[in-house]
């Protein structure tokens, strides 16, 4: 039986859904034009069912000037309680605690984000100094210009790899951002006969972050952990040396979840 048919199915509460999955899954927020002419409804529907996500703080308007929907915060509220259960989640904290212990610098969880365009932080360890990186869970960053980027396209398979790359804009933060298409491929084959990648103030300013891998247990890239901190703290000098200290715990969380070492 189809689920329109179904005598549970209630029809409001389908079309409500599909207008959230439109503005999760889109690259830019989206207008009340824009969603009818996704979802071939009128606009007088999609606008009740618009206001009334609105009201129940599941999507947000922009600004009153730019009425454009984005994801609500008590979406983003759920979404964090997912993660929150997480089995990568919770196999990989006490060793992201280790390792900030160990170096004192903040220290990221990232996954590839839904869209495959950026990066997503799904946990962190925070740096006990004053001056640190400063970060959110449930950020986003892209996948060219960060460490925890490069080291996950760096172990995908290449049809994988292209189709990411076909379809991000590779945007320069930095005067040290790689932009180019062909030197970001010839970077990414460094980076995985290092086994790491290291951000050299190529996201933001006076930062610099290195980044592991984590394989699952089909040797598939799961996700990657990176430390960050200011660049006069981090020298490149003191990121290869403490390269074999992030590599130890992401090959460790690698087997807590069923890695066996086999490439």
């Amino acid at each position: 039986m189809n689920k329109n048919e179904s005598s549970y199915y209630i029809k409001s509460v389908g079309k409500a859904l599909k207008v959230i999955e439109k503005v999760v899954n889109s690259d830019q927020p989206l207008g009340l034009t824009e969603l009818s002419q996704k979802l071939s409804l009128n606009r007088s529907t999609v606008y009740r069912l618009l206001k009334t996500l609105q009201d129940e703080f599941y999507l947000e308007q922009i600004s009153e000037e730019n009425r454009k929907y984005v994801v609500g915060t008590k979406l983003i509220g759920l979404s964090s309680c997912i993660i929150e259960n997480l089995d990568l989640k919770k196999a990989a904290k006490p060793y992201l605690e280790k390792l900030q212990e160990k170096t004192d610098e903040t220290v990221h969880l990232a996954l590839i984000g839904e869209s495959e365009k950026d990066v997503v932080y799904i946990d962190k360890v925070d740096s006990g100094r004053t001056i640190k990186m400063s970060s959110a869970i449930g950020k986003r960053v892209p996948m060219h210009s960060t460490s925890l980027g490069k080291i996950m396209l760096a172990y995908m398979k290449d049809s994988k790899k292209g189709e990411i790359l076909d379809k991000i804009e590779l945007k320069g933060f930095t005067s040290k951002t790689i932009t180019s298409k062909e030197k970001l491929l010839e970077h990414l084959k460094e980076v995985r006969n290092k086994g790491y990648a290291i951000d050299d103030e190529e996201n933001d300013e006076n930062v610099r972050c290195i980044a592991a891998p984590i394989f699952d247990n089909e040797g598939d890239i799961a996700g990657a952990i990176s430390l960050s901190g200011p660049s006069l703290r981090l020298t490149l000098d003191n990121l290869e040396e403490i390269s074999g200290l992030i590599l130890e715990y992401s090959r460790k969380i690698s087997e807590s979840i069923g890695y066996n070492g086999q490439l």
